[in-house]
């Protein structure tokens, strides 16, 4: 059974909508773990600004690695 030009072009634009779901989900994904990503980084970094310095003589006294 033949399907014919008609159905081959209804077929492959189906194929390509579903194409264009799957990357439009992974592109929200990818930006949904950026952007958590991108708050815990804030937040270590606030937290290390919290940190008190380290006293002169123990380890890092010399290298204050929060400048």
């Amino acid at each position: 059974m033949s399907v014919g030009i008609e159905g081959y072009i209804a077929n492959l634009s189906m194929q390509m909508a579903q194409a264009n779901v799957q990357n439009a989900l992974g592109v929200k994904m990818v930006k949904s773990v950026l952007d958590s990503t991108e708050q815990n980084a804030l937040q270590f970094v606030e937290a290390l600004s919290e940190m008190p310095a380290p006293a002169v003589g123990e380890i890092g006294g010399l290298l204050d690695v929060r400048a």
